[in-house]
């Protein structure tokens, strides 16, 4: 077998028998082992969207004076990371195809036996990075659709034709049968057109999920806010369709059931410095994108260094003895995450006025769709609501 198929078999070949991979998690959870991660090799980008979380003088390639990570310091943190267990992951940005090295660094990778996922707008996808993916394959290649159209493309990136790019992009992948899933960062300048793009995902065959929750940038600027739906709207959309909208029912159902098994002490009851962590393009090393107060600077330390080094921070941070969201029914709907607390509000405690409303809203549809489905069963998958549609127009 050649060295490429024994990195990665092809699709499937991450496939276990029922019951492994959960086994594989809690054995990650209990002894903090980094089972999953992203590392965003760069934060520059060939879009120029508004609402990006990164900060505008990361995506000229710099912060405070300093470069982004080398090629040596990327293989070095690569190789690191899996030796200390990693098994998943996701190389991001910022646009990572922009970077000149992505295919040495994307076949180190491989050749460390990493089950690797892109993330990428698409634009930049060319021959070179077809053959290079058909030789090493993803996961799976996750690809942003911010609008339907030309025009509102090029009002969402900044940047003329980028729509076309990006078509053209996911036709050569399908073709190269490499795994793509389409998602949507919807925001007040695309949300019209929610339908169309769950339309060009299914018009492909291709899974689609949604998000509306736009946070500010990384160094506290608050105007990508500007973008973000209300909390009625950005829920309106999440249920619009009817099987999205049964998701939701599910992941309730799902989430009731862990947190019945998880510390209720812990203040981040995710896998965030627990078996998860992220990696940014100048090499620091944090629990998740969104904890930035919790790092360890992986030019002077070793990834595994780094690591312990977090996942203690992580374990020390616990509940305030009064806190608002202990026993809130909302909690396990809202999208709660002390990290976007702080980002939002400055403190990681301080719940998020916008997700508690979000939750609120959640919870309300859950509970009106669990009522529906018990009563008429399994519903059309293609179904839409109105709703949607009318409350973005009466608000323009």
């Amino acid at each position: 077998m050649s060295e490429r198929k024994k990195c990665n078999a092809g699709p499937g070949a991450d496939s276990a028998p029922e019951g492994v991979m959960e086994r594989i998690s809690q054995k990650a959870w209990r002894d903090k082992i980094p089972l999953s991660g992203s590392f965003a090799i760069t934060h520059q980008c060939n879009f120029s969207c508004g609402h990006c979380y990164v900060p505008a003088s990361e995506r000229r390639g710099m912060r405070d004076g300093k470069r982004e990570v080398q090629t040596s310091e990327v293989r070095r943190i690569i190789e690191e990371c899996a030796a200390e267990g990693c098994l998943y992951l996701l190389i991001t940005g910022g646009e990572p195809l922009l970077r000149e090295d992505f295919a040495e660094i994307w076949i180190h990778a491989k050749r460390q036996g990493l089950l690797l996922t892109l993330f990428t707008n698409g634009a930049l996808i060319s021959r070179q990075t077809i053959e290079l993916l058909s030789e090493w394959p993803p996961q799976v290649v996750e690809i942003t659709l911010y609008g339907a159209t030309e025009r509102t493309y090029e009002v969402v990136t900044g940047r003329p034709c980028s729509c076309k790019s990006v078509r053209r992009g996911i036709e050569m992948l399908l073709e190269a049968g490499i795994a793509v899933r389409l998602k949507s960062l919807v925001s007040s300048l695309n949300c019209r057109e929610l339908r169309d793009m769950e339309g060009i995902a299914e018009e492909l065959g291709l899974k689609f999920r949604m998000d509306a929750s736009i946070c500010p940038a990384l160094d506290g600027d608050m105007r990508p806010l500007a973008y973000r739906l209300s909390a009625g709207q950005a829920v309106e959309a999440e249920f619009s369709n009817k099987a999205r909208a049964a998701d939701w029912v599910r992941f309730f159902e799902g989430q009731k059931e862990l947190s019945a098994v998880l510390p209720e002490n812990r203040l981040y009851d995710c896998g965030a410095g627990v078996m998860s962590f992220h990696v940014d393009a100048y090499g620091m090393l944090q629990p998740c994108l969104m904890v930035r107060t919790v790092r360890a600077n992986l030019a002077k330390m070793s990834f595994g260094d780094g690591w312990r080094r977090i996942a203690a921070a992580m374990e020390g941070k616990l509940v305030p003895s009064e806190w608002p969201c202990g026993g809130c029914e909302c909690r396990d709907i809202c999208g709660h995450c002390p990290g976007f607390f702080e980002m939002e509000n400055g403190s990681e405690t301080d719940p998020c006025a916008y997700l508690c409303e979000i939750g609120r809203l959640r919870l309300g549809h859950i509970r009106d769709l669990s009522g529906q489905l018990d009563k008429h069963g399994k519903r059309d998958c293609h179904e839409r609501s109105e709703n949607f549609v009318g409350a973005v127009e009466a608000s323009v």
